[in-house]
């Protein structure tokens, strides 16, 4: 039997998730949600498999093994998605969770309802468990592609054989790069490991739709807002140090810092010998807010702050809270690092510091509040770059001719 053509069958997508929730969470969670929405809305069915437990007791955001969201269904299949105090409890979730997400996909695949996995992990670290997993779908004829938003662990090139079955696109198909450099590290790395790989660019990604233009402040804001992952620890430093230098003509600004608790933050702050901007409220940590919070605090800030640095790290990264920066309408903050030059302008479309350190990057805060209507009109550009060259339904037919060409059955000759 001759089957349809490929545009003619349904494509199946499987978003693998291992280190991070859904569908609430922060910007990973987001990305994920987005990339999803416009594969669905290129018609494909989408499904998101989480391997592992997400949330901690006392602090649980997803609630539910099983749903759906976004019109995108979600199974957790550890069976829950809370972490046990217990050592061995934990171990067993996580196997189990293991396990049962491989049966799933497999029972998937045999019943024709998957055509690929899009294994969403980090790749800073190499860990045995992703490369068995990415051996065991290759090994079944499944396709895998991988989101690429980070610089990758270096593996080691001796002996040759091992640093190839080590690479990070070992048993991969497809790659979905978030910067120009790693898509040039992709292409390099499947030359390496001598290996055919399809890669599609795809930035930073909002629904601009979700947030409407800020209004004009009635009063000039003060308060500059940084939000990101608790990992993120020498971003808090850098900004600190920033900070000191704004408050030395602008003592009345603040910094509200998201995705981090109150006693952390303190703790850096007193390191940097900022203990009494923390007791006078000038340097605030709200930790995890809900997302409708989060677009509120954003469109009521003076700028939204995004320092990168003067190392590998940053210039391969494309941080994705830049997408909701940009759409809330106010100023963004940055460095002229990485792919930041390629989409944004100084003093049109963001404030960007020419150097990465704490001088330049102070002297642009300063800037923003120097000149309110100036960084309202900067602030403004920037939501139409959003909306021109971030907005994820942009991608969805790239996405789906990635899929759609992994998915397509080899050629036979007659």
């Amino acid at each position: 039997m001759i089957p349809p053509p490929a545009e003619a069958r349904c494509l199946h997508v499987v978003f693998l998730v291992r280190s991070f929730g859904f569908p609430h969470g922060t910007a990973s969670t987001n990305r994920v949600r987005l990339l999803g929405r416009a594969l669905a809305e290129q018609g494909a069915d989408v499904k998101v498999m989480c391997l592992r437990v997400s949330e901690l007791p006392g602090d649980v955001r997803n609630t539910r093994a099983r749903g759906a969201h976004d019109g995108i269904r979600f199974l957790y299949t550890t069976g829950t998605t809370t972490r046990s105090s217990s050592f061995f409890v934990r171990r067993y979730r996580e196997t189990r969770g293991f396990v049962a997400g491989v049966r799933e996909l497999l029972r998937l695949r045999r019943t024709g309802q998957l055509s690929a996995v899009c294994l969403n992990d980090h790749v800073s670290q190499w860990y045995p468990s992703v490369w068995l997993l990415r051996r065991l779908l290759a090994a079944r004829g499944i396709p895998v592609v991988v989101q690429l938003n980070e610089l990758p662990r270096r593996i080691p090139r001796r002996p040759a054989t091992l640093s190839r079955a080590l690479s990070h696109l070992d048993s991969v198909d497809g790659v979905i790069a978030i910067s120009g450099w790693l898509s040039g590290w992709a292409r390099d790395e499947a030359r390496r490991i001598g290996k055919q790989v399809l890669i599609a660019d795809v930035p930073i990604v909002v629904d601009a739709r979700e947030t409407p233009v800020a209004a004009p402040p009635e009063r000039p804001p003060t308060e500059f807002v940084y939000s990101a992952s608790w990992v993120y620890s020498a971003d808090r430093r850098f900004l600190l140090r920033a900070m000191a230098r704004v408050w030395r003509s602008r003592p009345e600004a603040s910094l509200t810092v998201l995705g981090t608790g109150p006693d952390e933050l303190a703790e850096l702050a007193c390191a940097e010998g900022l203990a009494d901007a923390v007791a006078e409220g000038r340097v605030t940590a709200l930790g995890y807010v809900t997302r409708p919070q989060l677009l509120a605090r954003l469109r009521g800030a003076a700028a939204l702050l995004v320092p990168l640095h003067d190392d590998a790290v940053s210039q391969a990264r494309f941080p994705t809270k830049m997408g909701e920066y940009l759409a809330s309408g106010r100023p963004v903050v940055t460095a002229q690092v990485g792919d930041i030059g390629r989409y944004l302008y100084d003093g049109e479309t963001a404030f960007v510091a020419q150097t990465p350190d704490e001088h330049a990057f102070a002297a642009k805060m300063l800037e923003v509040l120097a000149d309110p209507v100036r960084a309202t009109a900067v602030g403004r550009a920037g939501r139409r770059v959003a909306e021109e060259r971030f907005q994820y339904d942009l991608y969805g037919e790239a996405l789906a001719t990635l899929f759609r060409r992994l998915a397509e059955p080899p050629a036979t000759s007659s």
